[in-house]
């Protein structure tokens, strides 16, 4: 992300979360570093470490 190249983020933690969803898995903590992440490849959010270690999951 330092370099302005996309990640990996939907090949690993999104395949993560669709085979979850195929099998009735809600992958929470996947889901939404995969949001995070790709908010940030579009230039929505800033790089910063507090999104991910702000996250509450219940």
């Amino acid at each position: 992300m330092q370099k302005g190249r996309r990640t990996e983020i939907e090949f690993l933690n999104g395949l993560v979360v669709r085979e979850g969803e195929k099998v009735g898995l809600t992958c929470q903590a996947n889901a939404i570093l995969t949001d995070i992440v790709k908010r940030v490849e579009r230039g929505e959010l800033r790089p910063n470490p507090r999104h991910i270690t702000e996250l509450r999951l219940n």
